[in-house]
């Protein structure tokens, strides 16, 4: 399964011997009531880069769908919170510097930066309708494009992304200010037909700050001053 190092030495006692190590057992499993207790000889916890193998073999023992971003880097968590339905995604790079990571999960695209955090959620058909990262983030027809600062993008009507008929999208503010204007790409279907609000929430009612205006560039919508850290509704015209 994996290369061990056991530091006791362990003889079964009624258990289950999966794997040894120099002859001697190191992991071991044994039935309680309806599931299955794991133990393991080696701690593997204090490893610089533990063996992921392990962890694998574990869920896929205890039925879990494991579910793995492409490429598939240690130093990246995923974390997969239960949901009634549909799924949820949320990513963080331990990496202390170095460029955007660029990331497919579920059929999704989005990029993380180095302690940065990233999230997707689909539906009960797999679609997703939430997507937050930085640089590229894409799934099914839609597209968005951001340089620094991460942008989530959620469909505010219930449908996916790609066919929401309303989008509510906002730039976290990180590397540049609150309300300064930075430079976000949206392409998605009917593009040229969008119209872009910037404005907040107030005791559950829409309050509008102001209307973005884009250009088009190969059918995408290019906005050059997006305001950090408001919220803005694309809607479709």
């Amino acid at each position: 399964i994996f290369d061990a190092a056991p530091c006791v030495r362990v003889s079964p006692a009624g258990a289950e011997v999966l794997a040894r190590s120099a002859g001697q057992p190191v992991l071991f499993r044994h039935p309680v009531g309806k599931g299955q207790v794991f133990y393991l000889a080696d701690p593997v916890e204090l490893r610089a880069t533990p063996d992921l193998a392990l962890y694998r073999y574990v869920l896929s023992q205890a039925g879990v769908n494991i579910m793995l971003p492409d490429p598939d880097a240690p130093d990246v968590t995923v974390m997969l919170p239960p949901q009634k339905e549909g799924g949820l995604a949320v990513f963080h790079d331990h990496r202390g510097e170095g460029p955007v990571r660029s990331l497919v999960f579920s059929g999704a695209r989005l990029g993380l930066s180095p302690r940065g955090w990233g999230l997707l959620a689909w539906d009960a058909s797999g679609r997703p309708y939430a997507i937050e990262g930085v640089g590229v983030l894409s799934c099914d027809g839609f597209r968005c494009t951001t340089a620094e600062d991460p942008i989530m993008a959620v469909g505010a009507d219930g449908r996916p992304l790609a066919e929401a008929r309303e989008i509510l999208m906002v730039s976290i503010p990180i590397a540049h200010d609150a309300y300064a204007p930075v430079e976000i790409t949206v392409g998605l279907p009917g593009a040229e037909r969008i119209s872009a609000v910037a404005g907040e929430y107030v005791r559950g009612q829409w309050r509008e700050l102001g209307r973005l205006s884009p250009r088009m560039e190969d059918g995408a919508a290019i906005f050059d001053a997006w305001p950090s850290g408001v919220l803005v509704r694309i809607s479709h015209r």
